[in-house]
């Protein structure tokens, strides 16, 4: 299989996209579902919570992708590297669904002491997922 980068900048961008579109439409939906988004005192706590779910939603979409990606280099080259790669992977794609303030209210625990630290972790893992879907050659 011939490498492509134009190709891959292609799916790559589309998939970002996909996804970004994806995750904004579910943010909006929670965002219509708060009973007060931005009054008051929950201003910034309900400000944390929407961003959380926009970038865990992103960020597990990219990482469906490139779960699929790693899974069928895996099928051609069954190596212990491709199958790390795809278990990372895995691990990442858990780590975005655990951590969904929407899964947490599924599960009956209350979203509470959200705030930068919390999102941010969550952040570095959507630039993480974009950086192994470009390089994986989609």
């Amino acid at each position: 299989m011939k490498f492509d980068e134009t190709e891959t900048t292609r799916r790559t961008i589309l998939l970002v996209t996909i996804a970004a579109s994806v995750a904004l439409g579910v943010t909006l939906l929670v965002w219509m579902l708060l009973e007060q988004p931005f009054s008051g005192e929950h201003l910034i706590r309900n400000l944390f919570i929407l961003i959380k779910v926009f970038v865990s939603i992103f960020t597990a979409a990219i990482l469906l992708g490139v779960a699929v990606t790693y899974f069928r280099i895996y099928r051609r080259l069954p190596n212990p590297f491709t199958r790390t790669l795809l278990l990372i992977n895995v691990s990442l794609l858990l780590y975005a669904i655990w951590a969904n303030p929407i899964v947490w209210v599924v599960f009956g625990v209350e979203p509470t002491g959200i705030g930068l630290f919390t999102v941010l972790p969550d952040i570095f893992t959507a630039l993480a997922a974009v950086m192994l879907l470009q390089q994986s050659g989609m």
